[in-house]
């Protein structure tokens, strides 16, 4: 993934080539827009002044992004020593997120400490490639470490989502604020040597930006795109995420007694109605992120 900061001249330029490539359904709310085809997906993010964030992903990445930037030096994992294989198995440290795209629910992120020693037992039990795993042999795999592993699980429920984002607060800074407490977290306990990976969401640039008023700043952090596929670590930290996720969102099914998909389809739509009709909109902000885009189709029949 390549990262840019694009002028409003730049970003006309942007759509001016690939606009027949624009995609105009099911964006995340803070994706204003984004082009798609087989080689490459570039997301366009809402930024403050006359910048747009932009991040290019995707075979053709390097080339389209060099365009805007002539002088960027394009990424070659080949060369770095860190992932020259699919694994690191050294002793590491390393966090991601789930949540982040569904409307119903929080916001969670887990970081777990790993020693060399431990790594084969964790790709024995089948933590190998957590992409493989669907969310019954989730529920099934996390209870049988949980008592074992070390990590660190924040959970910012939706209340609190709601009232950050009012004050100013975007997604991608509530998940780096979240992603640092948990990683330092787990840094200050185990003071041993390891390496720290986060499962890449924005540039490092940024990331240490949201995070420059913090009291204490963990350095020397990796980003990686799909880190979950390179760094155990962060394969069962997502797992742990998606099985604290999980086990959330059954509670929120038995509190108000109705089903809470995942996502922001359809049907999450027509539950955002069902739930209106039963309860009242102030609810609503205990159980979604009202800045998702779903939420004005939940309301326009209102």
């Amino acid at each position: 993934m390549y990262s840019l900061k694009l002028n409003s001249a730049q970003i006309s330029k942007l759509d001016e080539l690939y606009h027949p490539f624009q995609v105009k359904e099911n964006l995340p709310d803070y994706v204003i827009t984004s082009y798609q085809d087989k080689n490459f997906k570039i997301d366009v993010y809402i930024e403050k002044k006359s910048l747009h964030s932009v991040n290019f992903y995707g075979k053709d990445a390097y080339k389209i992004a060099k365009m805007f930037d002539p002088n960027l030096k394009e990424e070659n994992d080949e060369k770095d020593a860190l992932n020259k294989s699919i694994y690191s198995l050294e002793t590491q440290i390393g966090s991601d997120e789930v949540g982040a795209g569904d409307f119903f629910g929080p916001l969670i992120v887990c970081a777990v400490h790993l020693s060399k020693e431990s790594i084969p037992h964790y790709m024995d039990l089948g933590f190998a490639d957590s992409k493989t795993l669907d969310d019954r042999k989730i529920l099934k795999l996390v209870p049988l470490i949980l008592k074992d592993v070390h990590y660190s699980l924040l959970v910012l429920d939706n209340k609190k989502y709601n009232d950050m984002y009012e004050k100013g607060y975007n997604l991608n800074k509530l998940k780096a604020l979240l992603h640092h407490q948990a990683l330092l977290n787990l840094s200050k306990k185990y003071h041993q040597n390891h390496h720290i990976y986060v499962d890449k969401f924005c540039s490092e640039e940024l990331f240490y930006r949201y995070v420059k008023d913090e009291k204490e700043i963990l350095r020397n952090i990796i980003f990686k795109v799909h880190g979950e596929s390179h760094f155990p670590s962060v394969a069962i930290a997502s797992c742990i995420a998606r099985y604290a996720y999980l086990r959330y969102m059954q509670k929120l099914d038995e509190k108000y007694a109705m089903h809470f998909p995942f996502g922001a389809s359809f049907e999450v739509i027509q539950a955002g109605k069902d739930f209106l009709h039963k309860f009242s909109l102030d609810e609503l902000k205990d159980v979604a992120k009202l800045h998702f885009k779903t939420l004005n189709a939940i309301l326009e029949d209102k």
